[in-house]
């Protein structure tokens, strides 16, 4: 009976499905942050030229 629930824990401990799992989210966790990365620096560059295109319009075209 020890010996059946040793090999059960052993069986368990050895297996390496939790291991694709971990690996998942790795992946996923790298995509999440160059995805902020990416939408941050989109953000700041489309940030930009609407203050341009504003300031444009805002002076009726003379600081363009």
């Amino acid at each position: 009976m020890l010996l059946n629930a040793l090999t059960f824990v052993q069986s368990r401990l050895v297996r390496d499905e939790g291991a694709t799992m971990v690996e998942y989210g790795l992946i996923l966790a790298v995509i999440a942050i160059i995805a902020v990365v990416g939408a941050a620096i989109v953000g700041t560059t489309t940030d930009a030229k609407f203050d341009s295109v504003s300031a444009c319009i805002s002076t009726n075209g003379s600081s363009c």
